[in-house]
């Protein structure tokens, strides 16, 4: 596991070179990280440089808890959906009928999605 900065391409390329060997790394986990709109075209080009066009077997999961925005926040997760497949995973981690398995009345999203992507082939 590593840590880095979204938008920090000299650190992107650091873990794939030196750590990881020349390859992009497996798996790439984030949390709670859309909310801040100012960085999310950082995270968007991390998230492109890890997970590579041609990395079919890399994946992405972000997991987000919708605040007061949900259809800005969703525009981020659409603006992939050219380059990767995309589906929301993890509910049966919660439990049956707890507050994180209820759709909002309003948009009808649940509290928490948490998002797998996959480069598409």
């Amino acid at each position: 596991a590593s840590m880095m900065e979204w938008g920090d391409g000299d650190a992107a390329d650091w873990l794939m070179n030196d750590i990881l060997r020349g390859r992009p790394p497996d798996v790439v986990m984030a949390s709670d990280v859309v909310y801040a709109h100012s960085a999310r075209e950082e995270l968007s080009r991390t998230v492109r440089r890890l997970c590579p066009v041609g990395h079919v077997g890399g994946r992405v999961l972000i997991a987000h808890r919708w605040r007061a925005d949900p259809v800005d926040e969703d525009s981020f997760f659409r603006s992939f959906d050219d380059e990767f497949d995309r589906g929301e995973v993890g509910l049966e981690f919660f439990p049956e009928g707890s507050y994180y398995r209820t759709r909002s009345m309003i948009d009808m999203k649940y509290p928490v999605s948490i998002f797998e992507m996959r480069r598409k082939r």
